[in-house]
């Protein structure tokens, strides 16, 4: 498993939404690679241009998507699906800006900088070591360069993820109390 996901392959399970799959041959195996779903792609863009806006919130897209009767696997739209989804790097085009993101954050880094080249999406495997909340950080997570297109651009995807981490960071800070100077500065933090 471990050497199959540091290859860029498929694991197992159904498509991330806005994807299906189809066989392909990675180096001389079989496997499946993910293919832009025609109808469900259009929505993902939609939610990242959406919350890439400053004002716009997880509510304000579920309320959206609510009142045009879109559906998501024929439900309607909930914030943590959007939270989710906007937090996947298998959406963004794998860019230098992306490999930079990744490194800073302390993910390991299958690929050369030079294989960013703005065109194919990325998996992030959490890493052997991962010890802290995958979803707050990445440090040690595993970042692979896939073979499917990637949908979105990165500097949308790079400006939904760091609005996810300001938010989650000021609401951490209100559940505990701490004072509100304490929050000056954190929009600027990746």
């Amino acid at each position: 498993y471990y050497s199959r996901c540091l290859k860029g392959f498929h694991m197992s399970g159904q498509a991330p939404y806005g994807y299906q799959l189809e066989p392909t041959v990675v180096e001389g195996i079989r496997t499946k690679k993910m293919v832009a779903d025609p109808e469900t792609s259009q929505y993902v863009k939609l939610m990242f241009e959406m919350y890439s806006e400053p004002e716009t919130s997880f509510g304000d897209i579920t309320r959206y998507f609510e009142e045009q009767n879109i559906k998501v696997y024929g439900k309607s739209l909930f914030r943590t699906f959007i939270s989710q989804l906007l937090r996947n790097p298998v959406y963004a085009q794998a860019d230098l800006e992306l490999y930079e993101f990744f490194k800073s954050q302390g993910a390991a880094i299958v690929n050369d900088a030079s294989d960013f080249a703005g065109t194919n999406g990325c998996y992030l495997y959490q890493g052997r070591d991962v010890k802290e909340d995958k979803d707050r950080s990445l440090k040690d997570q595993i970042l692979v360069i896939a073979p499917h297109e990637a949908l979105i651009p990165s500097d949308v995807w790079l400006k939904c993820r760091k609005k996810i981490r300001v938010f989650n960071k000021d609401v951490s800070r209100k559940i505990h109390g701490l004072p509100e100077k304490l929050n000056a500065g954190v929009a600027d933090m990746p």
